[in-house]
């Protein structure tokens, strides 16, 4: 009986690659991540410049988008043979639309990318006793990967960080364990216990920018999830639940032909109909995966009522609501304590970039811990915009994330927080509620 035919993989010699070859690759992990954010397809054909290298082994494979310095995705995998061909087609989709820290892609930010592709050789286990460990650990050269088993005191965990991360965050090695642990939800000295697996691997950084990709002019721009009659159906049958929960009659849970499907932020506001001036904002977001839109409407409506019945009003008010629905999330960087002057936001930013916003499509989303401000006023600019909404939730000594998102609204304007009231007017409910 003859033995079984084992296939020895041919592996990439990840050294061994040329400045023309590593350009071809980094390309095609941009066309890959353009394509999978447009929802075009890529054909095979897409890894012939490649030849024979396309089908030759690599143990990992990492794609990594950055804006500036932002973080806008980075997936991939380790410990697997995989073409090459396949393991840059898994990487590049996977971090384009679903990285499950961050939203998806949209195609405003393609023009503003780049592109770093990180091939990865086999990892190797640390062989040392407990706090001698980061000794065998040179930076920038080895990636790290933690891992603890289901039998482990931790629980089943992992981690990991790409070689060229500490230097880009200037850590040094007890600072890069530290954060390798955290990653994986560890103690931060738990690279120290002998029954973790801590191990290291090398790799290759290849990094361009996906404007070097060919990019359709105009940038097809995802719509909202309806259109504005649809909008003010669902307007309108929100404002006749909230009568009915306000009679205690049963309100309607689904509306036919109203708009429905999935939104990221949605803006329930109490206006006052004489001054049209804003009395209350409910606000509920999820940028990921995002917020079925009827139900969380109905929720929505079901806090306004029980906040405005609650409410007592220095004199008589008429309210009517407006409905703002926020989608295709967008990351522009951060507004860092330095980009303010006293109470003005200095024109040029440090780490953010509003190239790409158009003030009368999207909204400008600040986000800073559990606070959130949105502003929308066409007849603004995008920076004054900004400006509004991070002054709404503005810390001293805090950075705040900055979105932006397609906006379709019943209100020509919007200017909403979930942040607690610091006053109020004459015409303000005395108490207010957001959800979120």
């Amino acid at each position: 009986m003859s033995e079984p035919t084992v296939r020895k993989l041919t592996l990439l010699d990840l050294q061994g690659i040329d400045s023309q070859t590593q350009a071809a690759i980094q390309k095609i992990a941009a066309r890959i991540v353009v394509a999978k954010v447009l929802k075009e397809r890529l054909s095979a054909s897409v890894f012939d410049e490649l030849g024979e290298l396309a089908e030759q082994y690599v143990y990992g494979c990492f794609t990594t988008l950055k804006r500036g310095k932002t973080l806008r995705g980075s997936c991939g995998f380790l410990g697997r043979p995989t073409r090459l061909s396949d393991a840059i087609a898994e990487s590049a989709q996977k971090t384009a639309r679903d990285d499950p820290r961050m939203p998806g892609i949209s195609s405003i930010e393609l023009p503003y990318l780049s592109c770093h592709l990180t091939l990865l050789s086999d990892p190797l286990a640390i062989e040392a006793d407990g706090a001698q460990r980061n000794e065998k650990i040179e930076l920038g050269k080895h990636g790290l990967r933690i891992t603890t088993s289901l039998t482990s005191p931790y629980g089943q965990r992992s981690g990991l960080i790409l070689p060229a991360q500490p230097l880009e965050q200037g850590w040094d090695i007890d600072t890069t364990l530290a954060a390798l642990c955290r990653q994986a939800g560890l103690p931060a000295d738990a690279w120290k216990d002998p029954s973790v697996l801590l191990e290291t691997f090398e790799g290759l950084e290849i990094s361009g920018d996906l404007s070097l990709v060919e990019l359709p002019d105009p940038m097809p721009i995802e719509g909202p999830p309806g259109d504005e009659e649809s909008l003010q159906k669902l307007k309108a049958a929100t404002v006749q639940t909230m009568i009915n929960l306000s009679h205690g009659a049963t309100p309607n849970y689904y509306v036919l032909d109203a708009m429905d499907g999935t939104a990221q932020t949605i803006v329930l506001s109490a206006v006052d109909v004489d001054s049209n001036v804003p009395l209350a904002h409910w606000i509920q977001t999820s940028l990921r995966p995002g917020l079925p839109l009827q139900s969380s409407v109905f929720e929505l409506s079901r806090l306004a009522e029980g906040t405005l019945r609650r409410s007592r009003f220095d004199k008589a008010v008429d309210i009517d609501l407006a409905l703002s629905i926020l989608y295709d999330a967008a990351h522009h960087g951060s507004v860092h304590p330095v980009d303010w002057d006293e109470q003005k936001l200095n024109e040029s930013l440090s780490d953010c970039g509003l190239e790409g916003v158009y003030a009368n499509q999207r909204a400008i989303m600040v986000l800073c811990g559990e606070r959130i401000a949105v502003a929308f006023d066409p007849s603004k600019s995008v920076h004054d915009l900004l400006e509004q909404a991070a002054s709404m939730i503005r810390s001293e000594s805090q950075s705040m994330s900055v979105m932006s998102l397609g906006c379709i609204s019943t209100a020509s304007s919007l200017l909403a927080s979930n942040a607690p009231r610091t006053g109020s007017s004459d015409r303000t409910p005395k108490e207010s509620a957001s959800g979120s």
